[in-house]
């Protein structure tokens, strides 16, 4: 859409023309290396970098439930992103939780991938 005089407003004509698109996970796959995007019901989420800030709350965040979890000897197994989650089992909905706990491994697909949701994502 082009902007109107410049100001960033967006052009009402192009507005009303507007036709929303639905995506699946083999636009997810066609996207450039070290671009990272969900997607939900069909639609496509760019992520944004993590800032450092934010990566050092994730590790803490992760290696307490980590922790927590060894220290009661249970099963489950916390991964961090990127690390691929599909909702359902479609091809219109997938997220990039920052943190999984997986407990089922029934859920796995592929080594990289879970079906979900008897899991908990952060």
């Amino acid at each position: 859409m082009k902007n109107g005089g410049g100001r960033g407003h967006m052009d009402a004509v192009n507005l009303n023309k507007y036709e929303e698109k639905f995506y699946t996970i083999e636009d997810i796959y066609a996207l450039s290396d070290g671009v990272r995007a969900e997607l939900i019901d069909g639609q496509i989420y760019y992520l944004a970098t993590p800032s450092r800030t934010h990566q050092r709350l994730l590790f803490s965040l992760s290696r307490k439930i980590a922790d927590y979890i060894d220290i009661h000897q249970g099963t489950c197994e916390v991964n961090i992103a990127p690390f691929a989650v599909f909702l359902n089992k479609d091809d219109i909905n997938y997220v990039e939780p920052d943190i999984s706990v997986i407990c089922d491994p029934s859920i796995w697909i592929k080594q990289q991938w879970v079906v979900c949701c008897n899991a908990i994502i952060f």
